[in-house]
């Protein structure tokens, strides 16, 4: 809905699981309920910029700012985590949780044979948890940071990023260049870094043959040893 110059999106939500067998080797259906709110609002400004320098085709740019405040409250889960094997995040949820987050967005916009173009989009966004039941009471969470940009309609960039201002350093840190050469055929390559845990390459490229046929392979290489990881080839994936 819209009020004045807020955009205010409300919304109310469930989240059933469903195991054949918890610890006690009984099936349980679990239920988190959800509900909260986003509101935005938008401030643009357009620049007379006309220019084919670099082949850009830039036709006027439009800056557009969206500042986002929303809040959202998880019910606690009718099943305790310590009734379920603990397979991923969700079976670990275990208390009703508040929180709000905050985010601004920075869009810049350009025409190009009379369509609108997305040159650059930058978020950044943090979450503040109200008095969770663990830990020391409220705190601010990490920074998260994303960035996309499409200079050209062959070309790619993207990239987040993790900032811990607690400890102060970026914890996990990702970029991928990506190329189109074809109609639904690209290659990209990319960095993944997770501090003190991992710093990999990854390769990935998509291929349209026919209509009907497209290949595809991805791989995914350690750049050096940790305590954790081995350097060298970690996964490889081959589609058709």
């Amino acid at each position: 809905m819209k009020a004045s110059i807020l955009n205010i999106r409300p919304f109310v939500g469930t989240r059933e699981t469903f195991y054949d067998n918890d610890l006690d080797s009984d099936p349980s259906l679990r239920t988190i309920f959800l509900t909260g709110s986003d509101i935005s609002t938008k401030f643009y400004r357009f620049f007379n910029v006309n220019t084919d320098a670099f082949g850009l085709d830039l036709n006027v740019l439009r800056h557009i700012i969206t500042p986002t405040v929303g809040y959202a409250y998880d019910h606690a889960p009718t099943v305790i985590a310590s009734h379920l094997r603990q397979l991923d995040y969700h079976d670990a949820i275990n208390y009703s949780s508040n929180r709000a987050t905050l985010e601004l967005t920075n869009t810049l916009q350009t025409k190009r044979d009379k369509k609108k173009v997305d040159l650059a989009v930058f978020k950044v966004n943090n979450t503040y948890y109200f008095k969770p039941k663990t830990g020391f009471g409220s705190y601010l969470g990490d920074y998260l940071f994303d960035l996309e940009l499409h200079p050209y309609s062959w070309l790619n960039l993207s990239s987040d990023a993790a900032y811990s201002h607690r400890y102060d350093y970026f914890s996990t840190v990702n970029y991928d260049v990506g190329y189109v050469f074809a109609p639904d055929s690209l290659m990209s390559i990319g960095h993944r870094y997770t501090r003190k845990v991992s710093s990999e390459v990854t390769f990935n490229t998509d291929w349209k043959l026919t209509p009907k046929w497209k290949i595809g392979i991805y791989e995914r290489f350690q750049l050096k040893e940790t305590a954790t990881l081995r350097n060298g080839l970690r996964e490889q994936e081959y589609r058709i």
